[in-house]
């Protein structure tokens, strides 16, 4: 057996009413319904596995007057979920949205108007589950076969919930296309936390997603979350390959349009942009500063820091005024010789800036449409800081694999305003020292190609090409777009300056 806690970040809930006066009496309206649905990431369970038991347990400050909450319309603060974790026809679990309910007490309060909040401090699942016997790699390797194939079944369909709540199911009638922007496009990806950007398009030639039509009516579409996958036909069946969630943002198109375009971020644009309150007890290690940023998020994590997690820092960093969360990452990450992502199931994922070519890709001339030819390279030689404030050379901070070569573009990590890079001492030396290691042998060529596009596939990951000539090249993909209109298909890039953030 084994388990998995899931848990819900603190929120509250507002219920109001109003009192009028007359004649001595009192009249109250009835007390507001406040509503937020909640999601919980079932789909971090393995493919396959099956699950034994799922408890809720909740704790909550019912505000002064008391009242009522429920949760899917039922009251209590502890329950059994098992029945409502349901895998679908492939072995994959969708994600859990359970919707709580607060209504004040009435009744009290005189003549004005009145006001209960609820805090929801814990919303925690544990699910007991059997891993079963679906092995992931065995699932990805299906897909990526199904991709590959000259004839490939790949459809999009996506649920779109709306502020309100209610759920749209959308499938390729509905979807005219989409293009997913990941990742970055320039070099190595160390030190980055880019959000993903969808832009998916729909049909609206009836106008049924203008306010008022069929499919939309009254609510409304900013703020809706839209949670995307692909469906693949495999020689193991159906497979569904998460895209992942995206707040709604921004629509447009015309009145004459036949289209309407939503646009969207990711958690990294969203859940990582609050301030950064730093209440870690120094000296710490680097991988404790990481889950105290992530804690703070309310995101789970998948991954580690490439190099230097048991690195000691000495005292509180100086991170800046108003640094949030996703700034306080991105230099952990650079520190750590990684990157985050947002993964398509919606964990924060911790992933090596230098990918592993081991578990490259492998490409050929039957998988890609163009190829644009570049033969710039990075090959790694030193690691360079430039700590806040910094603008002598001689101040910056250096650790080369062979310090007579001289400084390129094509051959150095530059780390400026990193935090934890405070200037030529212990505690910075040691740090370029673990990111001379974890980059050591590190190169890679130039990469702009569109190819067939594989939807498992995420920044990051290594590609090893063999060209029309026969020749190889060795990449990765630091940004892509991942596009559909009326097929599949991926354009990828990866460039070799690079300056860190």
């Amino acid at each position: 057996m084994a388990v998995m806690i899931l848990s819900a970040r603190e929120f509250s809930l507002r219920s109001t009413w109003t009192g009028t006066e007359s004649g001595g009496a009192v009249r109250y309206t009835t007390p507001s319904l406040a509503r937020e649905y909640v999601s919980f990431s079932v789909s971090q369970l393995p493919r396959g596995a099956v699950v034994r038991q799922a408890i809720l347990r909740v704790t909550a400050y019912l505000g002064y007057t008391g009242g009522s909450l429920t949760i899917n319309g039922a009251e209590g603060m502890a329950r059994d979920v098992t029945d409502l974790i349901v895998s679908d026809s492939a072995g994959n679990y969708p994600d859990l949205t359970l919707a709580f309910a607060f209504r004040a007490n009435g009744g009290q309060g005189g003549a004005g108007s009145h006001v209960s909040v609820t805090q929801v401090r814990s919303a925690v699942i544990t699910v007991t589950y059997e891993p079963g016997d679906s092995a992931a790699e065995d699932t990805k390797a299906a897909v990526w076969r199904a991709a590959s194939a000259p004839s490939r079944d790949l459809r999009p369909f996506a649920a779109l919930r709306f502020p309100d709540g209610a759920e749209q199911a959308l499938g390729p009638g509905e979807i005219l296309s989409f293009r997913l922007d990941e990742g970055c496009e320039d070099g190595p990806l160390l030190g980055q936390a880019p959000a993903a950007v969808l832009s998916l398009r729909l049909a609206n030639a009836a106008h049924e997603w203008y306010p008022g039509g069929s499919l939309r009516g009254d609510r409304a579409l900013l703020g809706a979350i839209l949670a995307l996958r692909m469906r693949v036909q495999t020689d193991i069946g159906p497979v569904q390959v998460p895209l992942g969630s995206f707040v709604i943002d921004e629509m447009r198109g015309d009145e004459q349009d036949a289209w309407l375009e939503l646009r969207g971020f990711d958690t990294m644009a969203n859940a990582l942009e609050a301030v950064w309150t730093d209440t870690t007890a120094y000296p710490a290690l680097l991988s404790d500063i990481l889950a105290n940023i992530t804690a703070a998020a309310g995101i789970g994590v998948e991954g580690v820091l490439a190099c230097n997690r048991d690195r000691v820092i000495s005292r509180k960093p100086d991170w800046g005024e108003n640094c949030t969360l996703r700034s306080a990452l991105m230099q952990v990450c650079a520190a750590g010789g990684s990157f985050a992502r947002v993964t398509r199931s919606g964990l924060l994922g911790i992933v090596p800036a230098y990918p592993d070519y081991g578990e490259a890709l492998r490409l050929t001339p039957a998988h890609y449409m163009r190829l644009r030819l570049d033969e710039r390279g990075f090959a790694f030689n030193r690691v360079t800081a430039w700590p806040r404030g910094v603008t002598d050379p001689a101040a910056a901070v250096t650790e080369a694999v062979d310090p007579a070569l001289p400084a390129r573009p094509q051959d150095t990590l530059t780390i400026r305003n990193n935090a934890l890079l405070t200037g030529d001492n212990a505690q910075t030396r040691g740090l370029l020292a673990g990111l001379k290691a974890a980059f050591a042998g590190a190169n890679w060529q130039a990469l702009r190609l569109t190819w067939r596009g594989d939807p498992q596939l995420q920044a990051g990951s290594a590609i090893r090409l063999t060209d029309q000539d026969g020749r190889e090249l060795f990449s990765f993909i630091a940004g892509q777009s991942l596009c559909w209109d009326g097929g599949l298909y991926a354009k990828a890039v990866c460039r070799v300056g690079y300056v860190g953030p």
